[in-house]
């Protein structure tokens, strides 16, 4: 017997279609059948900690502090963990990254163990000091030099506005969170959705968050496909300098048998470094 709200859901969906990707539709419950049960893992991965206290717990995301030392966020079973944690350590190496213990799959869900980083979300800083904090120089210029970073990088964190940025005392940001969301650039709508109409929200969202267009215009000016959106390909004289694409990034230290990418017949030739 559905639920009433898989019969909704089902109800919205044509029966041609194929399963729902979070690449083709951004970070929502993959293959989540059981709405209703909770994610949980194995207590056993539990057992080595004295203290666990639940954050935050939805639909698709689970998050708790273990110890007051490591943050554990539990992911439906369909997301790919593997992906999330190579994104996540890619990233690292230019941006501000929780540091990622251990990961995988157990229980009904997947998970990583990462570090605990004390500050406050930016979000919350706004909330207290003024909503003009969104668009200082400061916070505009380290923004741009993230989204710069993960430009170059070929990867987008498909979610990143106040909330998911931790800062210091200062105003300095300390880290960038919550990359389940995150993907190489050519399978994400990060860009292109800013580039072109921000975000489709409810006007509530808006009124709760009225500063999620304040960072649009910074995603403009790093879209690999930028013109794309603006125009069309008949209508230009020649490709601007950021349509170019770069080295692939993800040889030699992505998951064996799996390359991201485009579709095979249309990728090139890839070989793994040993």
């Amino acid at each position: 017997m559905l639920s009433y709200q898989e019969k909704r859901l089902a109800s919205k969906r044509p029966r041609s279609t194929p399963p729902i990707s979070k690449h083709e539709f951004g970070p929502r419950p993959d293959d989540r059948l059981d709405l209703d049960s909770k994610l949980q893992v194995d207590a056993a991965l539990l057992r080595p900690y004295a203290e666990a206290v639940t954050l935050l717990a939805t639909l698709n995301t689970t998050v708790i502090l273990l110890d007051k030392k490591y943050i554990l966020k539990l992911l439906p079973s369909g997301q790919d963990i593997h992906e999330t944690v190579a994104i996540m350590r890619l990233a690292s190496t230019a941006i501000p990254v929780p540091h990622v213990y251990d990961y995988g799959y157990s229980g009904n869900c997947s998970f990583i163990r990462m570090e605990y980083v004390v500050g406050f979300t930016l979000d919350a800083y706004i909330r207290y000091h003024g909503r003009q904090l969104s668009t200082s120089p400061q916070v505009l210029q380290q923004i741009d030099n993230i989204v710069a970073s993960l430009a170059r990088l070929d990867i987008s964190h498909n979610d990143l506005y106040p909330r998911n940025i931790i800062v210091d005392d200062y105003l300095c940001i300390i880290s960038v969170v919550d990359w389940d969301g995150a993907a190489p650039w050519h399978n994400s709508q990060e860009y292109t959705r800013r580039v072109r109409f921000g975000t489709v929200v409810a006007e509530c969202v808006l009124k709760d968050e009225p500063w999620l267009h304040d960072w649009d215009h910074i995603f403009r000016r790093y879209c690999p496909d930028a013109m794309e959106c603006c125009t069309s390909w008949k209508d230009l004289r020649s490709l601007p300098w950021y349509l170019r694409r770069r080295k692939d990034p993800w040889t030699g230290f992505w998951r064996p048998d799996h390359w991201p990418g485009l579709l095979p017949w249309l990728a090139p030739e890839r070989t793994a470094i040993h």
